[in-house]
Parts: C-alpha cells; sequence; structure tokens
C-alpha cells in the first residue's frame, strides 16, 4: 500500500506543478486537500521559506491568496 503524502508535502509538491502564482483554492485541488488545509500548509511553506505570498488578502489563511514555489536555486 503506497505511503499517503502529508499535507505539507501534498501542497508543495503541487505547488511547485502549478509553475507560477497560484491561489489557495487551486492547490486545495491539485493536492487532493480542503482549501482550509492548503491555506494552513501554504502558509507554513512562506514561513520555511518555500513559497512566497504574492498578495496581501487580510486573514492568515485566506484561500484567495496567491503564492507562488520559491525556486531551489
Amino acid at each position: 500500500m503506497p505511503e499517503k503524502k502529508s499535507t505539507r508535502q501534498a501542497t508543495l509538491d503541487s505547488l511547485r506543478a502549478a509553475q507560477g502564482a497560484v491561489d489557495g483554492y487551486g492547490i486545495a485541488k491539485l493536492a487532493k486537500v480542503s482549501p482550509l488545509q492548503a491555506s494552513r500548509a501554504l502558509e507554513r511553506l512562506v514561513v520555511e521559506g518555500l513559497a512566497s505570498k504574492q498578495d496581501d488578502v487580510d486573514g492568515l489563511t485566506d484561500p484567495s491568496a496567491t503564492f507562488r514555489a520559491v525556486s531551489s536555486s
């Protein structure tokens, strides 16, 4: 049985696959998680330096905020 990815890892993989800015709703759909789970994971990824928030939306976990993966180079 394949091991289930963590929400954080599924969110990061989906963000990298998007190859551009995408909102929390889009990432949730790609990662097959709820918009709230994706938003929380995205905020953690921003703190870890793996993602950047592209806009300043009110509310910490607002799924309409857009994010972009930070390149590892």
